[in-house]
């Protein structure tokens, strides 16, 4: 979308471009990103149980080390799934909202 303004004083014209979001291209970028960062920690969590517990506890700021994760198939598609089109949406709700505050910007 371009903007024109009208400088009297001037007497020219200044235009300038205001990008919009793709919100399906956001999403997809986002989920399939997320979906591989996830691949990335279940791999760390079912090779280095003990390694991955202390660095999420770190991470987290608490104790984990009475917490026991055990990674089967179900569980990572099931969070592979949750989280790829939890953070997809998220993002696409994010994108149209961005696209609406720019377009009354402009307007």
């Amino acid at each position: 979308m371009t903007h024109s303004t009208y400088h009297s004083e001037e007497n020219r014209v200044r235009s300038y471009s205001v990008m919009r979001l793709s919100v399906r291209s956001l999403a997809l970028a986002t989920g399939i990103a997320t979906a591989f960062v996830y691949m990335l920690c279940v791999l760390f969590i079912a090779f280095a149980p003990r390694a991955a517990t202390i660095f999420f506890g770190y991470t987290f700021h608490a104790d984990l080390t009475n917490i026991v994760r055990n990674v089967n198939w179900g569980s990572f598609i099931t969070g592979l799934f949750a989280w790829s089109m939890g953070t997809g949406l998220y993002a696409a709700f994010m994108a149209r909202i961005y696209n609406r505050l720019v377009s009354r910007q402009t307007n």
